[in-house]
């Protein structure tokens, strides 16, 4: 078992991914690997998002490097506090889950793990109210701007 199959395993990650089994296909899992390829270096996010998944991979592939062992110990640390303040289901906005809601703003959390919540409990519902973000999360979600475009506007979660 993959250290990410180890993290899709995550009890309160299955809340929020809505679904108590895993994929068979493992596109939950590829949702953990887009939030750790976010988590390690948006800043060098390309278009395709495939080939941005892939270098992740790679560069990555023991599960050893400092980045992916920060992700392995936050990453179930955040899933319970996102259960906590978001409930199950947060990124479920329209029926299935939103994958471009989803990565980037967990990404974020992770970043700022030790970070208040209740702060970003607030900012969260304001940003899935904002028009602008919704259009990045629900358009052109792989296009280079518009993944710069929301996560900057992820990053105003931990601002009071």
């Amino acid at each position: 078992m993959t250290d990410l199959s180890v993290l899709n395993r995550d009890k309160n990650w299955r809340k929020i991914v809505g679904r108590d089994a895993v994929d068979k296909h493992k596109r939950d899992e590829e949702i953990v690997l887009r939030i750790f390829s976010l988590f390690e270096r948006a800043e060098k996010y390309e278009k395709p998002m495939k080939e941005f998944l892939n270098i992740s991979m790679k560069e990555n592939r023991q599960a050893n490097t400092l980045k992916f062992m920060q992700f392995k110990d936050r990453f179930p640390i955040v899933c319970k506090k996102f259960i906590d303040n978001f409930g199950e289901k947060p990124f479920h906005l329209r029926g299935p889950m939103n994958l471009a809601a989803a990565d980037c703003i967990m990404a974020e959390c992770i970043k700022n793990y030790d970070k208040k919540f209740d702060v970003a409990k607030k900012n969260f519902e304001s940003l899935m109210d904002d028009p602008k973000f919704r259009e990045d999360i629900f358009f052109n979600t792989s296009d280079a701007s518009v993944v710069k475009r929301r996560i900057d506007r992820v990053k105003t979660l931990f601002k009071e």
